[in-house]
């Protein structure tokens, strides 16, 4: 029997049903490293420095897979405060008694994760590491001598660590590409979230669409844009913001919390922008009624370097409009099933959200599209690959 280790920072939603999957695979044990509790400890809330205090995860986040959480050593412990908030010393004794085949390090931003790949290297275990680090925002960001030592740190010091990288996308295997990764250490390891149960839940809101449509005060008839995420000014929603304002007959739904909440209330307000609506943060369970209202999901992101909510959007069978910097639009968006604009351009998204208005079957044709595009990224197609890497 083949056994792989997944270490990572913490409990994350989009993973953990992964990681369920992996354990129910024959001939292969799974156990996964968690270096912190945070949002799995217990408690029916947590505390995020941009949002405040939310709900913990209504979906299980830790129940179907084995697991081992660290004890984090770090002299100021806490995923929020950087490289040196996660430091777990146990990893090295942890992997020494475990004995696995593989490691599956996802990312390199903190201490923990890097320590990691050099305890593997010291003895001999074979690792993958998996980001989503784009080129896009790589090029934006890291600009003259930085481009320089980057590479250095990067290219002939870190990645040479791993013995196969993962990329999710085409913008993140550029990025590794630029930092002198081979092809041959390359692997596609797709983003991917739960497809069969975001579906399931579609099926079962369909019928009832024309009610959750109703009770938001919006006529079946109307067109309706989806938002969902943190309100920070990188994911631009003030341009969505703008470009809304053009339509007629025409509904924003915006789920989530955050900072620029208050400035978005007052664009609003100063543009007498109507038919908004902020709905504030929904948990996993709740907010697969917005998706099967919409008639188009927007994500006008400066700073995404993939965007799963992307994929949830898609297994609703909804038109996508992202921006070029929004790391999945390279694969997941496409002419045929939406637009992807440059950050900014809010006359190119008034312009295409005004062409999807007045055509329910373009909507209709894209947003079966979507879905067809999204079921090549799925939990099936990460497990297939990765365990093609152990074979």
């Amino acid at each position: 029997m083949k056994k792989i280790v997944v270490l990572q920072s913490h409990p994350i939603q989009y993973h953990s049903p992964f990681y369920d999957l992996l354990s129910q695979q024959p001939n292969l044990k799974t156990i996964v490293y968690y270096c912190s509790n945070y949002g799995a400890d217990g408690n029916s809330f947590r505390m995020h420095p941009e949002v405040g205090k939310v709900p913990n995860w209504d979906i299980s986040l830790i129940d179907g897979h084995e697991h081992i959480f660290l004890e984090n050593n770090a002299p100021k412990p806490s995923i929020f405060n950087g490289f040196w908030g996660v430091i777990n010393w146990r990893i090295f004794s942890q992997l020494r008694k475990d004995k696995p085949d593989y490691v599956l390090i996802l990312g390199w931003n903190y201490f923990s994760l890097v320590y990691g790949a050099l305890v593997c290297k010291l003895l001999g275990i074979k690792t993958v590491v998996r980001g989503d680090n784009t080129l896009q925002r790589d090029d934006k960001l890291i600009k003259g001598y930085k481009v320089i030592l980057k590479k250095l740190l990067y290219g002939y010091m870190l990645f040479p660590l791993y013995t196969k990288v993962g990329y999710a996308g085409e913008s993140n295997r550029l990025f590794f590409k630029k930092y002198k990764v081979n092809d041959n250490q390359l692997v596609w390891l797709p983003h991917a979230v739960d497809n069969q149960r975001f579906y399931r839940s579609y099926l079962q809101n369909v019928p009832n669409k024309r009610t959750i449509r109703s009770g938001l005060g919006i006529n079946s008839t109307d067109f309706v844009l989806l938002f969902v995420g943190r309100l920070i000014e990188d994911k631009k929603p003030a341009d969505l913001l703008l470009s809304f304002k053009a339509l007629k007959n025409a509904h924003l739904l915006i789920v989530g919390e955050g900072p620029y909440r208050a400035d978005l209330e007052q664009i609003v307000e100063a543009h007498n922008i109507q038919n908004c609506h902020f709905l504030g943060f929904k948990n996993q369970t709740e907010l697969t009624q917005y998706f099967s209202v919409a008639d188009i999901f927007t994500l006008p992101s400066y700073m995404d370097t993939w965007g799963l909510v992307i994929n949830e959007a898609m297994n609703f069978k909804l038109p996508i409009l992202t921006t070029s910097f929004t790391g999945s639009a390279a694969n997941l968006v496409t002419p045929e099933n939406g637009c992807t604009v440059a950050v900014g351009d809010v006359a190119a998204m008034t312009a295409f959200l005004k062409k999807l208005a007045s055509n329910p079957d373009l909507r209709e044709s894209m947003g079966e599209k979507s879905y067809e595009i999204v079921q090549e990224y799925s939990y099936e197609r990460l497990a297939q690959n990765l365990l093609a890497l152990m074979a």
